[in-house]
């Protein structure tokens, strides 16, 4: 019966206590065990983090995503102002001379 090692990942065939490869041990203490242990937990610490923070990620770029899209809307209805606001501005000295016209008729 084989053994996978931990370490290397290289099959071993015998029943040997330590790894054909690395020279390993097959089997731990209870101290490199609870450390191994330990650590596995840290990894899912972090895993939690960073679906947090991927979860952050997606919240904020839909809405930046939004921002732009209101900010588009905004430049196009600020560019319609300034198309108005320039045809009145030229049209006003007619509508000046306009209204002399009729003060003057009246």
């Amino acid at each position: 019966m084989g053994w996978i090692c931990i370490h290397c990942e290289t099959y071993n065939f015998d029943n040997d206590q330590r790894c054909i490869v690395c020279n390993e041990e097959r089997y731990y203490s209870h101290s490199a065990f609870m450390a191994a242990v330990k650590e596995a937990t840290d990894a899912h610490e972090w895993e939690a983090l960073y679906r947090r923070s991927e979860a952050k990620y997606k919240r904020l770029k839909t809405r930046h995503e939004k921002l732009k899209e209101e900010h588009k809307a905004l430049l196009a209805e600020v560019e319609e102002m300034r198309l108005l606001l320039s045809r009145q501005t030229q049209h006003a000295p007619f509508k000046r001379w306009w209204q002399r016209l009729r003060s003057l008729l009246s």
